[in-house]
């Protein structure tokens, strides 16, 4: 019988993935370009093995990384930034619920749903 460690070993090895690569934390930067779009894409990884695992806001860069490794599962959404704060709650709100179905603990994980926004 194989244990877990062998089969993360050989898929590490079948995929090139480093088994060790864990996801740097990253908080977004608000440009006059996202501003005026009125939103920022947010990217969120976690272990695809452990549902109450923490969830960490990642880089572009890194989310790419990170969804290639099978070990992680991935989500980005559309996190509104402008409008009044019913609007961008409201919004904020519904970009958390479509990703939930992949990633249930995003909903603890976000939950000022006023976090970056210009009003």
């Amino acid at each position: 019988m194989i244990n877990n460690n062998e089969q993360y070993r050989g898929l590490a090895k079948s995929t090139n993935i480093k088994i060790n690569s864990e996801p740097k934390p990253h908080a977004p930067e608000i440009k006059k370009t996202d501003t005026r779009r009125g939103y920022i894409v947010r990217r969120f990884v976690q272990k695809t093995n452990d549902n109450f695992s923490p969830v960490s806001e990642v880089s572009r860069d890194g989310f790419g990384m990170m969804s290639a490794n099978p070990l992680y599962r991935a989500v980005s959404l559309k996190w509104r930034i402008t409008g009044t704060k019913e609007e961008i709650k409201k919004s904020n709100k519904a970009s958390i619920s479509e990703q939930l179905k992949i990633m249930p603990q995003l909903k603890n994980r976000l939950v000022n749903f006023l976090e970056y926004s210009k009003i």
